[in-house]
């Protein structure tokens, strides 16, 4: 599986995108705005359209996603009850 990393510039993403080289994971790493260089010479260095000037769907993020991992996303939308109900399992 292939670990994107998203804000790859920030002391997060950046410490995250090291440690999964490190280990040998396949990683695609995303940023805002990017330096040339800044990434590993692995990186593709495409541009995926995931911001832009108007609203951008839930679907369209994801979709971007994918072409930025070279593979298959699944989209599964939710309720708000459904997304928390494993959360209340560890409640007190």
């Amino acid at each position: 599986m292939t670990v994107l990393v998203t804000g790859a510039r920030g002391d997060v993403g950046a410490a995250v995108l090291a440690g999964l080289l490190a280990a040998g994971e396949p990683v695609r790493a995303s940023s805002r705005a990017p330096r040339p260089g800044e990434f590993p010479d692995t990186h593709r260095g495409a541009a995926y359209p995931v911001l832009g000037a108007g609203p951008v769907t839930v679907r369209e993020q994801v979709a971007a996603i994918a072409a930025a991992l070279g593979e298959p996303v699944r989209l599964e939308e939710m309720d708000v009850d459904t997304y928390r109900a494993p959360s209340l399992l560890f409640d007190d």
